[in-house]
């Protein structure tokens, strides 16, 4: 039975709907993580998913000669709250974002008093915050959870050429956000 038949049959027998959740909850998890950066995340956006998929059924048209099918239809509806998600992150965020655990002994001097200890994470955190999420996320991983390029790339979704230009561009960026920073 095809996905949009399933789909269809949901509509009059709730149960069906359970065989598309079964075939589609890891791919669209898989998308969101890459996405979001956050499986917590992610699960929230693919439970949002299915339930705007659920209750939109009855508003799904196949045309035939086109990609119209149930599959783009469901990942149109994860990445578009995806990103609503983000944007309402950003709107969310605050000057100096918390850091994150495990970097203050990456970025703190033991020999520096604690005025200047604190100081450079509220820098490093005001910057990293203004950094846009996939920059943010390859620096993060790379510098303050050890992750290797490889992983990143399999993280993320992307080639490891992909990363080291990403890499670059955050690191590009991060420098020109510190310069307008600074008084």
């Amino acid at each position: 039975m095809s996905d949009e038949q399933i789909l269809l049959k949901s509509i009059k027998c709730p149960k069906a709907f359970g065989l598309l959740v079964d075939r589609y909850q890891g791919p669209l998890m898989a998308r969101a993580t890459r996405l979001l950066g956050s499986r917590e995340a992610a699960e929230d956006a693919v439970q949002e998913t299915f339930i705007k998929i659920y209750t939109k059924a009855h508003q799904f048209v196949k045309n035939e000669g086109k990609d119209d099918s149930f599959r783009a239809w469901a990942y149109t509806i994860l990445v578009r709250h995806c990103f609503s998600m983000l944007r309402e992150e950003e709107r969310e965020r605050v000057q100096f974002a918390p850091l994150e655990p495990g970097l203050e002994g990456v970025i703190a001097d033991p020999k520096a008093d604690v005025w200047e200890r604190v100081s450079l994470q509220d820098e490093v955190s005001s910057v990293l915050s203004r950094l846009p999420a996939t920059f943010r996320r390859v620096l993060e991983a790379y510098f303050f959870n050890g992750a290797s390029e490889q992983e990143i790339a399999a993280e993320e979704g992307v080639s490891i050429g992909a990363i080291r230009v990403r890499m670059h561009r955050a690191k590009k960026e991060f420098k020109k956000i510190k310069l307008l920073l600074t008084p």
